[in-house]
């Protein structure tokens, strides 16, 4: 009997909602094991533009339960992935959910466990179940899906604030630090930066985040 156990992990890679061709089904002949990474669904931001008018905190935890959280979109998106993943792997999966069989392992954030309940339910669903509504926190307890993951902090695969020989110029080991410093004092990144400033300022203007610079505009992108 071929063992088979396929791992999730829900933080890191981008979702694909292509269509499974033939071409791209599993070769059952070859295939001993699958190792499926991607990231987590559709979110709402972490947190609000200082220029945001038009939302708040309260109203995106009255729709969304709060910041950092799973939209339906992002639900949606899961569900779909689980969908292709069933396709891509028919033969391979189970028929139903095992966890002899499937392991899942998630970042510590309620948007990437969110995630796989939604990726699991598309990859089991019977034909004809439609995608998941939120919340979905009500429904862990009903499938008896084992969820592995480690406190912030401690978790050294998927949480990207853990200590590290080497990572972003924010991380606190002195080899990173030093090869960041390197980049960012370096006269070809200033000439960059300055020849941007324009670009640099109108962002500033309208996002309400004043003083932006090439090195900090990583915060835009992270809301």
């Amino acid at each position: 009997m071929i063992f088979f156990k396929i791992l999730l992990i829900i933080n890191t890679i981008s979702i694909t909602q292509s269509k499974t061709s033939a071409e791209e089904k599993a070769d059952l002949e070859t295939l001993l094991f699958v190792t499926a990474v991607w990231r987590h669904g559709d979110r709402t931001p972490t947190s609000l533009l200082p220029s945001d008018k038009q939302n708040t905190v309260e109203m995106i935890k009255e729709k969304f339960g709060g910041l950092g959280q799973l939209t339906e979109l992002g639900a949606l998106q899961q569900f779909e992935l689980g969908i292709l993943l069933r396709d891509r792997y028919s033969g391979f999966l189970p028929d139903e959910y095992s966890k002899n069989e499937i392991g899942y392992r998630s970042s510590y954030y309620n948007r990437t466990k969110m995630s796989i309940l939604a990726n699991q339910q598309g990859m089991f669903a019977s034909n004809g179940q439609n995608a998941p509504k939120l919340p979905l926190t009500e429904n862990v307890s009903k499938t008896g899906i084992v969820i592995k993951y480690l406190q912030k902090g401690e978790d050294p695969y998927v949480f990207d604030e853990v200590d590290c020989p080497v990572g972003l110029y924010f991380m606190t080991p002195p080899v990173a630090k030093n090869a960041d410093e390197q980049i960012f004092e370096s006269e070809e990144f200033r000439e960059i930066e300055q020849a941007n400033r324009p670009f640099l300022q109108y962002i500033a203007n309208n996002s309400g985040l004043f003083n932006l610079t090439l090195r900090n505009i990583i915060k835009l992108m992270i809301l």
